[in-house]
């Protein structure tokens, strides 16, 4: 949860909400990619964007990409939160991203991850 202060850090698009709320977290943790710490974490459905990310956007030589088997979100208590289904105006819509949140704002479990992958930049 997220309270935004009058700050200039909430955006006036109608995306944020009055008090404490999941959406106002979920606007936060997406905002400007500033790397606000929340208890989310970002995913991709499109693997170029994970490569993207995994790589940190070319500063890396090596990363790597976790495949999240969403049927097992529901049975260890992860919530998927949509940005767009939040956020008016997302930080970068071609991520069509969805913030993962464990069990109590907790880790997400192992048995979320269906697959690892090591990716490599083209040289």
């Amino acid at each position: 949860m997220y309270v935004f202060k009058h700050d200039g850090s909430m955006t006036h698009d109608g995306s944020g909400t009055y008090g404490r709320s999941a959406d106002n977290a979920v606007l936060r943790h997406q905002l400007n990619q500033a790397g606000y710490p929340t208890s989310g974490v970002s995913t991709s459905p499109h693997r170029g964007r994970a490569i993207f990310y995994a790589l940190r956007g070319g500063q890396r030589s090596v990363g790597v990409v976790l495949t999240i088997d969403q049927a097992r979100l529901a049975e260890h208590e992860v919530v998927a939160h949509v940005v767009s289904d939040t956020v008016i105006t997302p930080s970068v819509a071609e991520d069509e991203e969805v913030i993962l949140v464990g069990k109590s704002g907790g880790t997400l479990p192992c048995d979320i991850v269906c697959s690892i992958e090591i990716v490599r930049a083209n040289p």
